[in-house]
Parts: C-alpha cells; structure tokens; sequence
C-alpha cells in the first residue's frame, strides 16, 4: 500500500486471521483510518490451495486514500464451495462500515448485525473486569504422556507411597469440558510443580526417573542442529511441569471452566478441585450467574464476533475461546434478583447435565461390560446409543461389538434402552426448558427486541440441550 500513489489500487489475498486476531489491531486500525477497502470477501474454510489445505483465505481489493464510503464484503462458509464464484459472489455481497469498527475486531456483516453487537457490547462491561484479571490459562507440563496419569497407575504408586496422594489430582482437558458438566474420564496429573521436594514422594520420582531422558530440559547451549530427546529449555528440574503454575490455588477454588476451541458453549461449574490441561481456561468466581450468562445465546453471539474461526465441523463453526478473546467479552449490569435467577438455573442446569451424564457412561458401560469383549469398542453410533431404537441398536451391538444379544436377554436389553432412552428424553427437555428461560432473562438484561432475539437466535445455529 505504501508503495502506491494516492487513489491507487491494489488487490490481493491473505490469511483471514487479521480481521479478529489480537496482533493484527495495529493493521485493523490503519487500513480504517489511511485506506478505503473497496471489496473483502472471506473464502473461510473452503481448501482453496491444495498444498495449504489449514489457510482460510481472504480477497482484498483496497484503495491509498481515507474515505467514509462503504465497502463491499462476502462471507463463504464451508460446504458452500467456491463453484461458479464469479457468478454468486454479487448475490452474496453486503455494504459495510469500516470507518467505525472496533479495532478490537471486524465483522464482515450487514450494518444492522453490527449495530446489534454495538448494542451488546455497550451495555456490558468486560469479562477480564467483572473477574478481576482472575482468568488463567490449563497447565503446560511439557510432556502429558507422562505426567497424566490413568487411574491404575495412581493406585500402585499411593499403595507404594500413601503420600503421592497429595500431588496427584484429578485432570481433564478441554475435550472433557461440556455444556454445565465435566467429562471425568479418571486421568490423573502428577502436579510435581516447581520447586517439589521429590524425594518426599519416592513412588512418584522413581515413575519419573523411568522416563528421564524425555523429561529432560534442553541445555540452552545444546546445537540446534543436533536432536534433544528430552523437553524444551526452561528453568525447571528433570523432574518438574514445565509451567511454573504460579496460579496453581486456583484450581482449589470454585471456578467456572471452558475448553479453548468448541462450537457452542461449553462453560461448566466446578467445586471439585479439578486441574486443568493447556486445551481450557478457569475463571475463578463465586457468582453461579456468570456461568449461566456465559452459556447464553448473547454470550456466544458476542464471543462468535469477538474470536476467530477456525473452519466448520458438522455444520458449525468452530472458535477460540483463549483469553484474548474471553477478557473483553461485555457481561451485562444484571440487578440482584436476576443474578439470583440465573444462578438457580445454573444450579439446575448442572444437575441436570450430570445426571444426564451418568446416565450416558452407566448405559455405555453396560454395553461394554455386557456386550463387549477385551480390546473391542463401541463404536459412535453406540455411544450415541439414546438415537437408536432397538432395531438398529442390535445392528450395532452385532457391527461393532461382533455379537448377537441372545435371544432369551433380547427382552431385558430392549426394556432396558427403552426405559434409558425415556430417562435420556426427560433430562434434555428438562435442559432444553431452562435454557429458554435461561436465554429469555438474559435477553431481557440487554433489552433485546423480537427481530434482535430472532437475529442471535438463527445466528447462534447450535441446538438447545446439546451434549
């Protein structure tokens, strides 16, 4: 752009990842101040080049000089593909501002989507300040492979040494988060953090020792030409994460917890001392109310312009939810009764969603237990067993577990998906009600209008009750 003459005209494409990430503010604010943007289209996650299958393109046609005239902008979503582009990129094309967006993040929208987030945005003030800067990031060990733990291996080391219990805690990561309930898939972290006297826990350093040379530092003076078996430099033992988890109390404390990448919301409340992998992030509070605003329809309104995607899965986008996304996320001025009306639904929500859950492993468990053999698993229509009836149940049970139900326990098994089936149906209509009132008080703290609420909600395209 320097090097062209005022009212010159240039275009090319880039990576789209400028338009919302953080390091690209400085840019964002330049080309809305010294450059008129004639055209912007997002080609999104439609494999435009062959050998760079992960870039999400983006075209752009810009002109040297300020202006306050409109710019014509495109969004290709995935699946759409870019046949006959010449032909539907007209259709597809809206007028925007550009003179007046957020550095902070463009959106490549009609005016009145925009004016709808302006409105968010302004009756809100930032995440990062309602939690006062209490926002951290999951643990970086260096090598989970060793450090997570399954829940054999944390029995044979407290039955060697009672005393490993007190660094051994319970884990997930950000697969296990879901929507008001967590995943416990009994992993274990051997949180031997900075600073661990580790001959105080002699089961667990001989663990460690098994596995030394992958544990090692990398000497800062190591050749760079030559390979190190072991982690990356740092100022920590052999035997130590590779974080220094200053933070660490936190994971003690009640806390609301989010994966980094999903496609709907999947905030969830825990009181339960779990420690978290570098996939999620914690948010310590007190306030329930926050983890039913965050699983609003709003929230993710809000956080789906505020983050970048990264490319469609099963018909959804999907975003990052780190911080820099998450801290300036607006969170309304809710008076106390509704606080105190969104932290009962956040109470029962997460009732619900556990029990729900239970429900899922125990069914799974028996199919496995029942019907399954050593080394053999279900498959994921299986494990989706609540979308099957009895008929394609036993099609499964015979595709993936490589059996027949015996005819004279056929009548047991079909009772027992009915009746588990019924309790599935209950659970999420219970989920699916309190969501919509849930949605309607937060609707209500931003003072949403019909045409608004239709906009977020056929914007926001997940189902009520996901899993």
């Amino acid at each position: 752009i320097e090097g062209l003459r005022s009212g010159g005209i240039a275009s090319y494409i880039s990576s789209n990842s400028w338009l919302r990430a953080n390091y690209a503010s400085g840019l964002r604010r330049f080309l809305r101040q010294y450059v008129y943007v004639r055209l912007l289209v997002d080609l999104g996650d439609n494999r435009v080049f062959e050998d760079a299958p992960d870039l999400y393109p983006a075209i752009h046609v810009v002109e040297k000089g300020h202006t306050t005239s409109p710019t014509n902008a495109a969004t290709f979503n995935r699946g759409e593909g870019l046949e006959s582009f010449a032909e539907r990129l007209p259709h597809k094309l809206v007028t925007i501002s550009i003179h007046d967006q957020r550095d902070e993040a463009w959106q490549l929208e009609d005016d009145s989507q925009q004016a709808l987030f302006k409105k968010l945005a302004s009756m809100g003030i930032p995440l990062e300040e309602v939690a006062l800067g209490q926002i951290y990031y999951g643990i970086k060990t260096g090598l989970n492979d060793v450090f997570v733990i399954p829940e054999s291996v944390r029995r044979k080391l407290i039955e060697s040494d009672p005393g490993s219990r007190k660094i051994i805690k319970p884990f997930l990561g950000g697969a296990n988060l879901r929507p008001y309930y967590q995943a416990f898939e009994g992993q274990w972290l051997l949180f031997t953090r900075k600073g661990c006297n580790i001959d105080s826990y002699p089961a667990v350093k001989e663990y460690l020792q098994y596995y030394r040379t992958q544990l090692e530092p990398r000497p800062r003076d190591w050749p760079r030409d030559q390979r190190w078996a072991g982690r990356k430099p740092g100022a920590y033992e052999w035997y130590e994460l590779q974080d220094t988890v200053d933070y660490f109390e936190a994971f003690s404390k009640p806390k609301i917890m989010w994966p980094d990448i999903t496609k709907f919301p999947r905030f969830s409340w825990d009181e339960s001392g779990y420690y978290l992998g570098n996939t999620g992030y914690i948010l310590v509070t007190q306030d329930k109310w926050l983890l039913a605003y965050l699983n609003s329809r709003c929230a993710w309104y809000l956080i789906s312009r505020l983050s970048i995607a990264l490319g469609e899965r099963a018909g959804l986008q999907r975003y990052r939810l780190i911080d820099q996304y998450m801290r300036p996320l607006p969170v309304p001025n809710a008076p106390a009764e509704k606080q105190a009306a969104l932290a009962d639904l956040a109470e029962r929500l997460t009732a619900a969603a556990n029990a729900r859950f239970l429900l899922h492993r125990e069914t799974r468990h028996r199919m496995s237990s029942d019907l399954g053999s050593p080394g053999v698993r279900l498959n994921e229509k299986l494990i989706n067993w609540w979308e099957l009836d009895f008929a394609d149940f036993r099609r499964e049970v015979k595709t993936a577990l490589k059996r027949e139900i015996p005819v004279r326990e056929r009548s047991d098994w079909e009772h027992y998906m009915g009746t588990a089936r019924q309790s599935y149906e209950a659970y999420t209509a219970d989920i699916v009600r309190m969501e919509t009132e849930l949605n309607s008080i937060v609707y209500g703290l931003f003072d949403l209008s019909p045409q608004e609420i239709k906009t977020i909600e056929e914007s926001t395209k997940y189902r009520y009750g996901e899993i």
